[in-house]
């Protein structure tokens, strides 16, 4: 009886190679570490989007949106003047922290963001009061190409200067509706698919259209006037 051949060393590296061409191809076409990321930027904008409604409730209730010590684990930074002329602190949102304070009954508890404690969220607000009047939360989404960073304007970055470190960002909507564009260095404006874009900074000039809505806020809600 004949013995039956096996295989050869290079029909082996062959089969191989065929195995890495395709398990290479796979990856490329799922990207685990993108898909990752894709799913922490949805937590990021979501837990944004629910604080921004969980402290519109707060507002309504107090009359004031919370002071660091309401909403922060750590203590506020110092008072500083921002790019809209108003006296701002910032400090960290972070459930899981052990140091975090308690928003119940308006959250079981306090979001916090996915890669925690390389990124925090920051809660930046009007702290020339004990009132609170305004608030900024801003994170830092990972894959730069999310349209929700075009769609708040944060496509330059976004968070105090000078870093501008964020590119995602939910604000409160209680300043007055209209005021001079000139009293600010920094303007926004919807574009044709209604994405709030910037059309005015210190870096790329003044290319807003004054004949249309300008806004001084960059998700597009605060208008001002020419």
């Amino acid at each position: 009886m004949k013995k039956r051949p096996g295989f050869t060393f290079i029909e082996l590296m062959v089969v191989a190679t065929i195995i890495g061409i395709l398990i290479a191809v796979l990856i490329a076409t799922f990207d685990p570490i993108k898909q990752i990321q894709k799913s922490q930027d949805g937590k990021r904008t979501s837990e944004l989007n629910t604080l921004r409604k969980v402290l519109e409730d707060y507002y309504n209730d107090k009359n004031r949106f919370p002071a660091a010590t309401d909403i922060c684990y750590n203590a506020p930074s110092a008072p500083r003047t921002d790019l809209f002329g108003n006296t701002a602190c910032s400090c960290n949102i972070c459930g899981n922290n052990p140091l975090s304070p308690l928003i119940s009954p308006y959250l079981p508890s306090l979001p916090c963001d996915p890669q925690s404690p390389q990124k925090e969220y920051l809660y930046d607000y009007d702290c020339s009061t004990a009132s609170p009047g305004w608030y900024r939360i801003y994170a830092k989404l990972s894959l730069e190409n999310n349209p929700a960073i075009i769609q708040v304007g944060c496509g330059g970055g976004c968070g105090p200067s000078p870093d501008f470190a964020y590119n995602f960002a939910t604000f409160s909507n209680t300043e007055p509706e209209t005021i001079s564009c000139s009293d600010y260095i920094r303007l926004w404006q919807k574009n044709a698919n209604d994405y709030c874009n910037i059309c005015k900074s210190p870096i790329s000039g003044d290319v807003c259209d004054y004949n249309n809505n300008i806004y001084y806020q960059s998700n597009c809600t605060a208008k001002c006037s020419p």
